[in-house]
C-alpha cells in the first residue's frame, strides 16, 4: 500500500499500476501476498525478489506495491510457507464406458519463492526467482502411487517416474528428482504398491505385470523381498535394481507393513509370501514346518491358509492379514491388538492371533463385497454399498462417528448421504479418504496437517 510503517492499523487501498484490475483471489505467505485478476494474470508484492515472483535476484529487496508476475492463463494460486503455486487449467480425465481411460490432459503448475522442502524442482532450499514448471505433471499420467515420501508415476505408455526418497540402505535416505526409470517387465503393469505402512522405513517397492510375473525392488532387512535377509539393497553390478520375486502364475498380491502376500494362479490357489512375521500375518506354518522366527526370509508357501479358497481379494495392514473369498466369506490373522481383525481375541495385546474366520457380517446376514486395511485399521464395504469400519480410531479416522480409541465390533461408516457409494478407499495415520462412484472424495480424521 506504499506505505514503509511495520505497522498499518487502518485499511489502505493497496495500489495495482491499473485502476481497472479486478481481484478474485488473494494468498499469502509470511514473506509475500500474491493476488489473481478476473483476466487470469498474478500479480505479487512484499518479501524479496524470488517470493514475489519478478526475477529479481536480490533477495532482501521490499516491494511494497503489487508487481505483475510474467505468467498468464491461471485459474488457481496457492502458497506454502514460503513457496507460491500457482495453477493454469485444470485436470481432465475422460473414460471410457467400460472404465478404461480414454485421454488425460495434465494441468500446467508452476511455482516459485524459497522451495525449502524441494516441493517444486526437488532441489531443497532453492530460490526460484520467476514461475518455473512444476516438473511432476507434464507427463501422461496414468497412476499416481504414494507411500512414506516416495511418489510412483506410471504413464500412458507404461514407463515408470519416481521422486522423492528412493529404498535405500539401512538408515539412509536417498532422496531423488522426479526420475524416468530404467525398468522393463515382461508384459504391461498390472499393478505397483509400495510396502512400509505405519512410519516403517524397511520400504520395498512390487510390481505385478499382465503375464503373472511379480518384481521387487527395494530394502530387504526384514526379509520383505523373499531372497533372504540383508542390511543392503539387492543391487547388480553395484547398481539397485529389481528382480523377479516369482516368474510367473501370480493372480494378485497385497503388502503389509514389511511383508507381502500373494495368491497364485494355480488348482489350488497356492499363497506364497515373505518378510516381517513377528505377529504372524503370513501365519505360522511355512513349506509344512512350524516357523517361531519373526522373519520369513525366503518366499514360503504359506500352509495356515490353505483351507481359504476362491480368493476373492486380499488386503494387509501393518501387521494382520484380510481374505475376502468369491462367496463373501471374510478370513484374518495376525495382529489384532486395535480389534484390526474384528474379534476380541488378543484385543489390546501384542499376541498374534492364527487364522481365523471373521463371522461379525455372517451373524449379521451382510454379505462382504470388498475390503481395505491399513496399519491398525480394516473397512469393509457391504453388497448394498455401505462403509464399515474396524481398529484404531484415533483422530476419527474411521469415520463412525465414534470417539473410542479402538473399535472391535465394525460400525459403519457415517456419510453425509446413505445413498453414497464407495468405489475405493485409503487411509494413513491421520486421515482416511473415500472415492465414490460419481468421482466426489470425502474425508474424516485430522485436519492438522
Amino acid at each position: 500500500v506504499w506505505e514503509n510503517e511495520y505497522k498499518i492499523d487502518e485499511p489502505k487501498k493497496v495500489q495495482f499500476p491499473d485502476k481497472n484490475i479486478k481481484i478474485t483471489q488473494i494468498s499469502c505467505t509470511g514473506n509475500t501476498t500474491i493476488f489473481l485478476t478476473d483476466s487470469s494474470n498474478v500479480y505479487a508484492c512484499g518479501g524479496s525478489g524470488p517470493y514475489v515472483g519478478i526475477c529479481d535476484i536480490d533477495r532482501f529487496k521490499v516491494y511494497n506495491r503489487p508487481q505483475k508476475v510474467n505468467i498468464s492463463n491461471i485459474k488457481e494460486i496457492q502458497t506454502t510457507n514460503s513457496l507460491a503455486v500457482l495453477l493454469s487449467d485444470y485436470y481432465y480425465i475422460i473414460k471410457q464406458c467400460d472404465g478404461s481411460l480414454l485421454s488425460l490432459y495434465p494441468s500446467s503448475l508452476y511455482y516459485f519463492g524459497e522451495d525449502r522442502y524441494g516441493i517444486g524442482g526437488g532441489v531443497k532450499n532453492k530460490y526460484y526467482y520467476k514461475p518455473e514448471l512444476f516438473p511432476l505433471l507434464k507427463n501422461n499420467i496414468k497412476d499416481i502411487i504414494t507411500e512414506k515420501s516416495l511418489w510412483i508415476f506410471i504413464t500412458m505408455d507404461d514407463k515408470i517416474l519416481y521422486k522423492g526418497s528412493l529404498p535405500a540402505a539401512w538408515d539412509e535416505l536417498n532422496f531423488v528428482n522426479l526420475t524416468e526409470s530404467n525398468w522393463t517387465f515382461d508384459s504391461r503393469i498390472k499393478k505397483i504398491c509400495i510396502g512400509g505402512q505405519g512410519g516403517a522405513d524397511a520400504f520395498a517397492i512390487y510390481v505385478l505385470t499382465n503375464s503373472g510375473s511379480l518384481y521387487g525392488l527395494g530394502k530387504r532387512d526384514q526379509g520383505q523381498l523373499g531372497n533372504g535377509r540383508a542390511n543392503n539393497l539387492y543391487e547388480e553390478n553395484g547398481v539397485q535394481t529389481y528382480f523377479s520375486i516369482i516368474e510367473s502364475n501370480v493372480k494378485d498380491f497385497a503388502v503389509g507393513g514389511q511383508f507381502f502376500i500373494c495368491v497364485l494362479n494355480d488348482e489350488d490357489e497356492t499363497i506364497r509370501g515373505a518378510g516381517y512375521n513377528l505377529y504372524k500375518p503370513l501365519g505360522t506354518h511355512h513349506n509344512d514346518i512350524l516357523t517361531d522366527s519373526q522373519y520369513v526370509n525366503y518366499i514360503a508357501t504359506l500352509n495356515d491358509f490353505n483351507s481359504i479358497n476362491n480368493i476373492k481379494q486380499i488386503s494387509c495392514g501393518w501387521g494382520h492379514t484380510l481374505f475376502l473369498t468369491n462367496d463373501g466369506t471374510l478370513w484374518g490373522a495376525g495382529l489384532n491388538s486395535d480389534g484390526q481383525l474384528a474379534d476380541s481375541l488378543n484385543y489390546r495385546s501384542n499376541e498374534p492371533t492364527s487364522i481365523r474366520e471373521i463371522t461379525y457380517f455372517k451373524n449379521l446376514e451382510i454379505t462382504i463385497k470388498s475390503i481395505y486395511a491399513n496399519n491398525n485399521t480394516s473397512f469393509f464395504i457391504t453388497d448394498d454399498d455401505k462403509v464399515w469400519a474396524c481398529g484404531y480410531n484415533s483422530n476419527g479416522i474411521l469415520g463412525t462417528g465414534s470417539n473410542e480409541f479402538y473399535i472391535v465390533d465394525p460400525e459403519q461408516v457415517q456419510f453425509p448421504d446413505e445413498n453414497i457409494k464407495i468405489t475405493q478407499i485409503s487411509a494413513h495415520t491421520y486421515i482416511t479418504v473415500f472415492l465414490t462412484d460419481s468421482g466426489d472424495v470425502y474425508a474424516c480424521g485430522q485436519k492438522k496437517f
